[in-house]
């Protein structure tokens, strides 16, 4: 009865055979010809359904969300894990290495600094890194801490390593601290 029934596009049109195209489905109630546009059946006033709406565009929308699933995260997976070990092992242990030795010479530097304030306890360091810039590492970075009056005296830069400087606690001029700054951090 409806052999010439084709299956309609998702963009509303019909895909079909040359000339031999419909833009008709049949009926979920009754079985009887509905035109695409349609929202009710003329012949039982059956309600085309979301199903139904579904069915005429070939599939509803989420299946290709469904596919992309299917398709996109086992390759995401295979990415990642490409990512992961496309480093041979004595490439990860050296990065693994070197982070583990740029966080203990941040952990010491930070100590050195917390040894100069008022307040240890209260320090917040903030932007801190090793630089190497100089040659040997040094840590750069921010620390605000408790003053004298019991106030956090707000962000102030520092350098740690060989030697200790914080900018304007008294042990270097301000423009020998910024020359030291620019040179070591």
């Amino acid at each position: 009865m409806f052999a010439s029934f084709n299956r309609p596009d998702l963009r509303g049109g019909a895909v079909g055979h040359g000339a031999n195209v419909t833009t008709e489905f049949p009926c979920a109630a009754c079985a009887k010809p509905i035109k695409f546009s349609a929202s009710k059946c003329p012949h039982c006033d059956h309600k085309v359904s979301q199903a139904d709406i579904d069915a005429r565009r070939g599939g509803s929308e989420s299946d290709g969300e469904a596919l992309l699933g299917c398709i996109g995260v086992p390759a995401l997976i295979a990415f990642a894990a490409y990512m992961i070990f496309a480093a041979g092992p004595s490439e990860r242990g050296a990065a693994a290495r070197q982070s583990v030795e740029t966080e203990r010479l941040i952990f010491v530097g930070q100590d050195q600094i917390k040894a100069r304030l008022r307040d240890p306890s209260s320090a917040e360091f903030s932007g801190v890194y090793v630089s190497r810039k100089a040659g040997a590492p040094a840590i750069c970075g921010t620390v605000n801490s408790r003053n004298g009056f019991a106030g956090m005296s707000g962000p102030t830069r520092f350098i740690a390593g060989g030697a200790t400087a914080i900018d304007g606690d008294g042990t270097m001029d301000a423009a020998n601290f910024q020359q030291a700054w620019d040179s070591i951090c």
